[in-house]
């Protein structure tokens, strides 16, 4: 009877190796963030969302599409209210140097997609007239994340990035977000 107990419970024992190594981490993450975005050419700052859908190819290495949109708005010593609108998507390639159960550290960068509604006012009036321009543009950017898993599933990181655009346009973001791993 000893024999066979010991025999189940080592069994048991050189399972248990096995079996962690069977259970993979998630692949894909799905992320909302939300920071303040400073955009250059108005030399003016504003509110910045994105979401994001990352998937790991390898372990350094994976691909990312995130849509962002941008409100800013702006006035100056003369009266002049400036106001934009933006909405941006990306695909980026990431490298991950630091990729653990714990944590991930990331950088990389891709092209960009760029709508963007500029409104601005006369300058005079009480209830100034706006005048609005719009424009598409392409870029790239460059962003670095670091992201904490919480119980597997549950992703809290931080993310800065640059996106530079033909028209010469350049946003510089960082914010927090929050997510899933699945």
């Amino acid at each position: 009877m000893k024999a066979i107990l010991i025999t189940i419970s080592a069994l048991f024992l050189l399972a248990l190796p096995a079996q962690a190594q069977s259970k993979k981490n998630p692949k894909s993450t799905l992320k909302l963030g939300m920071g303040t975005a400073q955009l250059a050419t108005g030399d003016y700052s504003g509110k910045h969302r994105f979401v994001e859908y990352d998937r790991s190819l390898f372990r350094f290495l994976s691909i990312g599409a995130s849509g962002a949109w941008t409100n800013a708005s702006q006035s100056d010593a003369f009266g002049l209210l400036q106001r934009t609108k933006a909405y941006q998507g990306d695909l980026n390639l990431y490298l991950a140097p630091i990729h653990n159960n714990i944590n991930r550290f990331r950088i990389g960068g891709g092209g960009s997609l760029r709508y963007r509604e500029f409104e601005f006012s006369d300058g005079e009036s009480v209830n100034p007239l706006f005048t609005t321009e719009t424009a598409n543009t392409r870029g790239f950017n460059i962003v670095a994340d670091y992201e904490v898993y919480l119980f597997k599933h549950i992703v809290l990181g931080a993310r800065t990035s640059y996106h530079k655009y033909e028209n010469q346009d350049r946003i510089f973001f960082f914010g927090l977000n929050g997510g899933i791993r699945f």
